[in-house]
């Protein structure tokens, strides 16, 4: 029986995605015919989750997040050509260029032993691994995280041990070469150049191993594939099959549980959380509609969460619930972290609403774990826009709100050349509408005719052609004195099939008149759209007077617009569960372990190898 060796050197304890991960591919493994086999951190412990014929090899000292490699675990020191760090200077002047040239010394210091102890660490641990069960032909060998230091280290290995020609190395990278998006990369090409250099160099040691190459996401087999060293394909990121709840839903006698899982970092927004709490204060937390989960890790001496929520004083923050299985008197609950996996997948199958607050710039390319759970279990979203993460469901909420045209009555329909546009330099037609950044808009005003309680705004982008330019769309709403009763706003990308993007605003009674502002999200380059409409809608006819604004989840163009887009999927929630309970089937077929699986042994047949440097 061929051997599925998976090495995660960062799998340190049960809990988390590192060992949800190796779970649900070595069980897919076993499942497919294999001998599964694991070689993880020293720290871990065998888990009851593992498949029981699963080997297991507590090994490596050592794991990936490490500030040795070029990505420093997703916090980069790369420095720019020069070796300078010209930007530090200019904004903290030459007190702070002393420091940070006393903590780069520091640092020079430590970087004399410390990438040598990691790559040291993984020949010692895998040279042990092979020793206990040797490799052999047809042998799959599955590295689902590493860095470009981890990869040295394996070529290191591999030169020392002949029968790792045997097997195929699957390894797969999710740090991002850029930041940003794609116009947003010119300035940033000598991380990729630095990256090249290094993976010819590993590569050209070990011309006769069998590799693979992957990534989490389509945006970063992109990244990964200028380097023109290898060939990077996105892999089916695996989702454990029992999140799936239908029915499990919404509690008939509670509020709706609000849930913010897995371990809480800077980029994942926590700190913006308080001012959700603040805004659904009112009207939803205290009155018991809603209820707000948030996994934290406990303190050393105390069960007392780490995280913990500045609120309004007569929130009930002084109990901690260990369990998924809360109480719903409680407006905000702490929930541990990390749960093993059976309370984990319990906390996402009884979730109502996952909400996300992380920084869309970090995520743009970065997959979130917790998303894909989310989604496999049929529970609606909040995400930020321009990100990964909105991608997932953005051509749901476009079908939405395209069939919300044909149900709905149609008010009024005005085209982009019925209104006068107006940019800095003058007008600009409404055919082809184009504009710049925030300090370079077409703007516009409209009448809202008597009726109307939402607009529909659909157009097709034009120029740039190219992925990580978003449209921000922001509307100012009048009442008859020309006072601004209310804003709106949102940030939309491009769609794969080109139709038209759509964007859904809600009108109130009093809003007599729109003035519209057009520009580019997140960048300096004009856009041009063309094919723009305007459909002025009234959801008289339907029950309540009211439609939902989205399906399977929502997006928000800034953290400020989280309250009132919670609101809406409290409104509407049978229509946002029952929208994602059906995407949750399709997504699931997509991110079965055994499509994982399937794609690591469909690329080892075709017995793809990397391309060497010559």
């Amino acid at each position: 029986m061929a051997k599925f060796v998976l090495i995660d050197h960062s799998l340190g304890g049960i809990g988390g995605h590192h060992y949800d991960y190796a779970v649900h591919v070595l069980r897919a493994a076993e499942a497919l015919g294999f001998k599964p086999v694991l070689a993880a951190n020293r720290r871990f412990r065998r888990g009851h989750d593992l498949p029981p014929q699963c080997r297991c090899y507590s090994l490596f000292r050592y794991h990936t997040y490490s500030k040795y490699t070029i990505f420093a675990g997703g916090q980069r020191r790369l420095i720019d050509p020069q070796g300078e760090s010209p930007s530090e200077d200019v904004r903290h002047g030459k007190l702070a260029h002393l420091v940070q040239r006393a903590w780069h010394w520091i640092d020079d210091q430590r970087h004399r032993h410390g990438p040598k102890r990691r790559i040291d660490d993984i020949i010692a641990g895998c040279g042990r691994l092979f020793r206990e069960t040797p490799l052999e032909s047809g042998d799959q060998v599955f590295v689902p995280t590493l860095s470009e230091l981890d990869l040295l280290a394996l070529s290191e290995y591999w030169k020392t041990d002949s029968r790792t020609r045997l097997a195929d190395w699957h390894l797969q990278f999710h740090f991002n070469i850029f930041d940003g998006r794609e116009p947003d990369y010119v300035a940033q090409f000598h991380r990729l150049e630095e990256l090249k250099l290094h993976l010819e160099r590993t590569l050209r040691g070990v011309p006769h191993h069998r590799l693979h190459f992957y990534n989490t996401t389509e945006q970063l087999s992109a990244q990964y594939n200028l380097t023109g060293v290898a060939d990077f394909q996105p892999l089916p990121y695996p989702v454990n099959s029992d999140l799936f709840s239908h029915g499990v839903g919404r509690a008939e006698d509670g509020p709706l549980r609000i849930t913010c899982a897995g371990g809480g970092r800077a980029e994942k927004g926590l700190d913006e959380l308080s001012g959700i709490v603040r805004g659904l204060w009112d009207d939803l937390l205290s009155e018991g509609r809603v209820q707000i989960l948030v996994q934290s890790k406990s303190c050393r001496l105390s069960s007392r969460p780490r995280f913990m929520l500045p609120v309004p004083p007569d929130a009930e923050t002084d109990r901690c619930v260990a369990r998924p299985d809360v109480t719903h008197r409680q407006a905000i609950v702490y929930v541990k972290h990390p749960l093993e996996i059976e309370d984990y997948a319990s906390l996402i199958r009884r979730a109502d609403i996952g909400l996300f607050l992380y920084d869309s710039d970090r995520y743009y390319v970065r997959r979130a774990g917790i998303m894909g759970e989310y989604l496999s279990a049929g529970v609606p979203v909040v995400v930020p826009a321009g990100c990964w993460l909105s991608e997932q469901i953005a051509e749901s909420i476009h079908q939405h709100q395209q069939r919300l045209a044909d149900q709905l009555q149609t008010i009024a329909r005005l085209r982009g050349s019925d209104v006068s546009w107006r940019r800095a330099e003058g007008d600009c037609q409404g055919e082809r509408l184009s504009f710049g950044s925030d300090s370079d808009p077409a703007t516009g005003e409209m009448d809202v005719p008597p009726g109307a309680s939402e607009l529909l705004v659909s157009f097709r982008r034009v120029e740039p052609s190219g992925g990580g330019t978003y449209v921000r769309l922001a509307a100012e709403l009048l009442d008859d004195h020309d006072q601004v009763v209310g804003r709106d706003w949102h940030i939309v990308g491009r769609r794969q099939s080109g139709a038209a993007v759509t964007a859904l605003l809600r009108l109130a009674e009093q809003v007599r008149r729109l003035r519209l502002r057009w520009s580019n999200a997140y960048h300096e380059s004009t856009v041009a759209v063309a094919d723009v409409a305007f459909d002025f809608l009234s959801s008289a006819v339907l029950p309540g007077a009211s439609c939902p604004l989205g399906s399977v989840g929502l997006i928000a163009g800034d953290v400020s617009q989280v309250p009132d887009l919670i609101r809406d999927m409290e409104r509407h929630y049978e229509h946002y569960r029952c929208s994602a309970e059906a995407f949750a089937r399709q997504w699931n077929k997509q991110h079965d372990p055994r499509r994982t699986i399937e794609t690591l042994l469909s690329r080892a047949a075709d017995r793809v190898a990397a391309p060497r440097a010559a």
